[in-house]
């Protein structure tokens, strides 16, 4: 009863956008707004996009504690769009990398200890704890 969905992808800015279904009739969440190579064979919707900042606005949100993020490649996107005070004060955030992993895991590094995790020899998801969090 406390969760409520929300039909919206979250991005860098408020648009419409192109989202590639996945192929794979086992993988319904393999999908995104962002495909690798040049999908020309992928079936395609166009689905409504909130930039975080407008989402925050619309939705009341003044707080994050905790953000899980798994968006196949719009990680960076979607983090770095958040403004500078609300992500500074989020506590930890967990997610899943994808290709330009370096990119994100520096940006957070400035408010978070980012650890990485590492399989098969790549990073495959991280673990960012904001530095003003006193260990317990």
């Amino acid at each position: 009863p406390n969760v409520q969905p929300i039909p919206l992808g979250l991005g860098a800015k408020t648009e419409e956008c192109t989202y590639f279904l996945s192929d794979d009739a086992c993988n319904f969440g393999g999908g995104g707004f962002c495909a690798a190579g040049s999908p020309t064979n992928l079936k395609t919707r166009t689905l409504p996009m909130i930039s975080v900042t407008d989402a925050l606005k619309r939705f009341e949100i003044a707080d994050i504690d905790i953000i899980k993020i798994d968006v196949e490649g719009a990680e960076h996107d979607i983090l770095a769009g958040m403004p500078e005070d609300v992500l500074g004060n989020v506590k930890v955030i967990v997610g899943e990398l994808h290709h330009d992993e370096a990119r994100l895991l520096d940006f957070l590094a400035t408010w978070f200890q980012v650890t990485p995790k590492h399989r098969k020899g790549r990073p495959q998801w991280f673990c960012a704890v904001n530095r003003q969090l006193k260990p317990e």
